[in-house]
C-alpha cells in the first residue's frame, strides 16, 4: 500500500466515523471539539507513519470517546436533568468490548514510578498505544511519558476481568490506581483517577487550580496579551451587531437594594458608589 493509498484508506476511516459521531447528537457545539480533535490527531499519526491498524483503531477511539466526554459534559451544563442522564447511558449500555478488560502496570527500572492503566485491547497493543503517544506532539500528555522517556521499564498484567459497560471498566482501574497510591505512594505517577463520583473529581479540580495557580495566571496573561488585537476587533464588531440589544439592557430598570431607589442599568454602578445607604462592608461595587 503507497502513502497516497494508505493517508486515503485512514481519510475513509474518518469520515465514517464522523459520520457516526455526527448521527450521536445533533448539536454542533458538542460536535466541534471532537472533529477538532480527531483531525489533530489522524494528522498527527499520518505524520508519524505509524502503522496503519494502530491508526484505524485510534481514530475510532478519539472519535467514540470525544462523543462520550462531550455529550456529558454539555448535558451537565443543561437545566434539563433528563438531558444528563441520557448522557450517560453511554457509560451504562452494555458493550462486549469490555469484556476483555484488562489492568495493567508500567514500572520504570530506574526509579520504581509506577503507572496503573486500563484497556480492552491487549497488553502488546496498549504498550504500543503508550509509546506512539510519547512521540507524538499531543495536547493531552499521559503520566507514563516520563516512564517511557527513560527507556527502561517492564509493563505487566495486573487483573483481567470481564466486564458489561465502560462505567464498571473505569471503576475496575480506578480501584486499582487507587490501591497502588495508597500502596506505593508518590512512586505512582497516575494524576487522575478514574471511576470518581463528581465530589471527587470536584476536589480534584480544587487542588488542581490551587497547585497549579501560578502557570494558570501566567498563561491567562499571556494568552491575553497575544490576542489582545484580535479580542479588540472581536468587541468591535460585537457592539456593532449587538446595539440594539445593548442599549435595550443598558435602560432597563435597576433597583437597588440598600435604598429602593430604581435607577437605568447602566448607571447602576455610580450609584453603588454614592448611596448613602450603602453599608459599610459593601466594599468594592
Amino acid at each position: 500500500m503507497d502513502k497516497l493509498e494508505w493517508d486515503n484508506s485512514l481519510r475513509e476511516i474518518y469520515v465514517d466515523q464522523v459520520s457516526v459521531l455526527e448521527n450521536m447528537t445533533d448539536t454542533d457545539a458538542m460536535i466541534a471539539p471532537c472533529l477538532q480533535q480527531a483531525r489533530e490527531e489522524l494528522a498527527s499519526l499520518i505524520a508519524t507513519r505509524a502503522g496503519y491498524d494502530r491508526c484505524a483503531v485510534r481514530i475510532q477511539s478519539i472519535v467514540r470517546g470525544m462523543a462520550t466526554r462531550n455529550a456529558i459534559h454539555f448535558a451537565m451544563l443543561s437545566p434539563d436533568p433528563d438531558e444528563f442522564r441520557r448522557a450517560t447511558l453511554t457509560l451504562d449500555a452494555e458493550d462486549d468490548r469490555y469484556q476483555n478488560t484488562l489492568i495493567y502496570g508500567i514500572q520504570c527500572m530506574v526509579t520504581g514510578e509506577m503507572y496503573v492503566g486500563g484497556t480492552t485491547t491487549t497488553l502488546e497493543e496498549r504498550m504500543k498505544g503508550h509509546r506512539t503517544d510519547h512521540r507524538t506532539d499531543r495536547k493531552v500528555v499521559c503520566t507514563s511519558n516520563p516512564i517511557i522517556d527513560r527507556g527502561n521499564y517492564k509493563a505487566y498484567e495486573i487483573q483481567r476481568w470481564p466486564c458489561k459497560t465502560r462505567r464498571e471498566a473505569l471503576k475496575l482501574e480506578g480501584d486499582w490506581q487507587r490501591a497502588y497510591k495508597a500502596s506505593f505512594g508518590d512512586f505512582v505517577v497516575n494524576k487522575r483517577m478514574e471511576g470518581q463520583g463528581p465530589e471527587a473529581k470536584k476536589a480534584y479540580r480544587k487542588e488542581y487550580r490551587e497547585t497549579h495557580k501560578e502557570e494558570r495566571s501566567a498563561y491567562g496573561k499571556e494568552y491575553r496579551e497575544t490576542r489582545k488585537e484580535e479580542k479588540k476587533a472581536y468587541d468591535k464588531v460585537y457592539l456593532e451587531t449587538h446595539k440594539e440589544e445593548k442599549k435595550a439592557n443598558d435602560h432597563r430598570p435597576w433597583t437597588c437594594e440598600w435604598c429602593d431607589r430604581t435607577v437605568q442599568f447602566k448607571s447602576r454602578r455610580g450609584h453603588q458608589r454614592r448611596c448613602k445607604l450603602k453599608p459599610i462592608s459593601a466594599t468594592g461595587t
